[in-house]
């Protein structure tokens, strides 16, 4: 219950911090970097996801990473009414509805999959087996997003996604080696491993949203990310799920229903940025998924939850 709760504010924090910054690089004028990282609402929006990192922390210190990274995706639940509110329109029908299979998705994945949690420090070996697999994948889905200029924005959104899933992994290690060996942990990799790997994730992340539409690049990345969580967290940390047929066809149902309802989020956004008129006939306004998921140049960078990590 205190990984649930953990997780559930930390999308929470995540959510107010990135509407709040996003809000505040966005005015009546064109405003670079330096003077974004100088608005007091943006500074408010660090403070509260600093705030929203740390229950994080929390929730892995306490939870499989398998029940941790699904949940993060309710940032973007929590995101929809909060932009919403501050600009002061109505939430759409089709908003709602992705909304509960967002919701539905994570239930249903929850309740079959039962993910049960192991060792608090992982085998560092296999870990490392891991992290080694991991840049694999991103080198490859790097190599084919150089070259393929149509699907770029999904392989960086898959290499995000990847980068993510073992920087949570690295985080819990972090802090169960906290736990268990004190500060001698800062003796091993893993402490080390997770500012680069978190850096590069967030560098990739904005690099997708840069390169095509949200509804390409983040549902990608919302599948890829819990996926690799749960790899990691059952080789290295010994986690385990529901198997059989049915728990396992659960699992499955669960994140596609959860990814479907994420890309038709992303969707409306992509809509509201462009300009297209929305399905009443009226002029669309700028939705909760550009306030989540800034693209941007001049946007704050989304943070690791995003996950989210």
């Amino acid at each position: 219950m205190l990984a649930v709760l953990a997780a559930l504010g930390s999308a929470l924090l995540v959510a107010v911090a990135n509407v709040l910054q996003h809000r505040a690089g966005h005015g009546p004028t064109k405003r670079g970097l330096g003077q974004v990282l100088r608005q007091p609402l943006w500074l408010v929006g660090a403070l509260t996801g600093v705030a929203g990192f740390a229950l994080h922390v929390v929730a892995l210190s306490s939870g499989a990473l398998a029940l941790v990274q699904p949940l993060l995706v309710c940032g973007l639940l929590f995101a929809l009414p909060l932009s919403h509110a501050l600009d002061r329109h109505m939430i759409r029908g089709a908003e709602l509805a992705a909304a509960a299979a967002v919701v539905c998705g994570l239930a249903v994945f929850q309740l079959t999959a039962h993910p049960a949690t192991g060792r608090a420090f992982p085998d560092v070996s296999m870990l490392g087996w891991c992290a080694a697999a991991s840049i694999g994948v991103t080198g490859v889905g790097l190599a084919i997003a150089a070259r393929r200029r149509s699907g770029r924005a999904a392989w960086l959104g898959l290499c995000a996604g990847v980068g993510y899933g073992l920087a949570a992994a690295l985080v819990k290690a972090t802090v169960g080696g906290f736990t268990g060996q004190g500060v001698a942990v800062l003796a091993s990799w893993p402490p080390y491993a997770f500012v680069v790997a978190v850096t590069v994730a967030i560098a990739l992340n904005q690099l997708a949203f840069n390169a095509g539409p949200l509804a390409v690049s983040l549902p990608i990345l919302t599948i890829v990310d819990p996926l690799v969580s749960v790899a990691i967290g059952a080789i290295a940390f010994g986690e385990t799920l529901s198997s059989g047929a049915w728990p396992m066809t659960g699992q499955v149902l669960g994140f596609t229903l959860m990814s479907l309802g994420v890309r038709r989020l992303c969707r409306s956004s992509d809509r509201s940025e462009t300009g297209a008129p929305a399905p009443n006939g009226r002029e669309t306004v700028e939705h909760t998924n550009a306030a989540a998921f800034p693209r941007h140049p001049t946007d704050a960078p989304r943070c690791l939850t995003g996950d989210a990590a």
